[in-house]
């Protein structure tokens, strides 16, 4: 439920800026946006999958290394957020409106608390949470378009950060209950938590870097196309790529319910551990089957009767998605490739795949934009994904 909303939430958000908005206005909120999804992933430094497998481990000391990961992730979200906006001052990119949008990612350090309801298997509390959030949105978002008259561009950047102010208050609850449980809880041991803090982190570096790997080549066509795109054009491609990246939050969504369940496995035996992934990894498989034949379907029907379509959806946007979905076969077919080597501790590997993907999105994908614009940016998609997961699948 969680993602089949947060499927509506987010081309929801796009389809209503974009009718409110001016074509360059728009163009420019869908870039901030993409931009706060990047300062977001970057300042989540992939600590969620190794604290999840300490917090399985070691469920007595979890609170106590939750809260310590959280400060470390606040003073790098400073550093990230403050780097970022240099930047975008100095490519004369800087919007003081649109700032908004990244500074609040800030507020989203509060959202580590969801790394220890998972390794709890509370995971109906963390969907409770992120649906109140977006139901907000999408209740904020109604009202503005009754009346349309009377908005601008400071009204969707406001309901935009309400989503996380009520993710802000949600959770900081939840961490005050559970730090006044572990004050009159039992001891920790001093020793065997700051072994676990430091396991974290430096088992996070390759994911890591990875990560990063992976939201720059990710997001290469987003940044690039913002140049080479006429604003009307970008929004639109910006829409289809939203679409696309809903499917890759339903992937890292599964990977993460079913990590605790594949730490237990592989602790119990290695056999049980593969049968597991193997059957979960065809099940992905056949969603994204599912997922692609669905979008081609649409094409079809838009072909042939257009009239019905005409004015809901752009021909243009049906083209591109149509092209970039592809890439979601490898990315859910591969989709726990992470999980397998971070649980077997093998974590280079993931920044190997990594650097294959933004390789071929630098030295294949960034020309196939300049000649092809959003056809090129699509083709680029499935290119790094086919490179970065399947490819580097086998060298591994």
């Amino acid at each position: 439920m969680e993602n089949l909303l947060r499927l509506i939430y987010g081309v929801g958000v796009l389809f209503v800026a974009r009718h409110l908005l001016g074509a360059e206005s728009f163009a420019g909120f869908a870039f901030y946006l993409s931009l706060a999804t990047l300062c977001y992933g970057v300042s989540k430094f992939s600590f969620d999958a190794y604290a999840i497998r300490e917090f399985v481990l070691h469920p007595s000391q979890a609170f106590s290394v939750l809260w310590r990961l959280m400060l470390i992730r606040s003073i790098g979200c400073i550093v990230i957020i403050g780097t970022l906006m240099v930047c975008l001052n100095a490519f004369g990119k800087y919007e003081a409106l649109y700032s908004l949008i990244i500074v609040f990612q800030f507020v989203r350090v509060v959202d580590t608390v969801e790394w220890l309801l998972r390794a709890e298997g509370k995971l109906a509390t963390q969907a409770i949470v992120r649906i109140v959030s977006m139901i907000a949105v999408l209740s904020a978002l109604a009202i503005l378009l009754v009346n349309d008259h009377s908005v601008s561009a400071w009204h969707i950047v406001w309901v935009q950060l309400s989503e996380w102010v009520v993710i802000l208050v949600a959770y900081l609850t939840i961490f005050a209950r559970k730090m006044a449980k572990e004050v009159s809880g039992r001891e920790v041991d001093k020793l065997l938590l700051g072994a676990s803090v430091k396991k974290v982190v430096a088992g996070s570096m390759y994911a890591y870097a990875g990560f990063v790997l992976f939201l720059l080549y990710s997001k290469i066509d987003q940044f690039l196309l913002n140049w080479l795109l006429q604003p009307e054009s970008y929004g639109v491609y910006m829409i289809a790529a939203r679409l696309t990246e809903a499917a890759v939050v339903l992937i890292m969504s599964l990977n993460l319910f079913f990590y605790p369940k594949l730490v237990n496995a592989h602790a119990v035996s290695f056999a049980r551990f593969s049968i597991m992934l193997r059957r979960i990894s065809l099940a992905f498989a056949f969603i994204a089957a599912v997922v692609v034949l669905c979008v081609w379907i649409a094409r079809c029907l838009y072909d042939y009767f257009p009239l019905m379509f005409r004015d809901v959806v752009p021909n243009e946007l049906l083209v591109t998605l149509s092209w970039m979905i592809f890439s979601v076969i490898p990315v859910f077919f591969f989709g726990l490739r992470s999980s397998f080597f971070t649980i077997v501790d093998k974590p280079g590997n993931i920044l190997f795949g990594a650097v294959l993907g933004f390789s071929s999105a630098v030295l294949i994908g960034i020309p196939m934009m300049y000649v092809w614009g959003a056809l090129g940016g699509a083709l680029c998609i499935c290119l790094v994904a086919i490179f970065a997961l399947f490819f580097s699948n086998f060298c591994t």
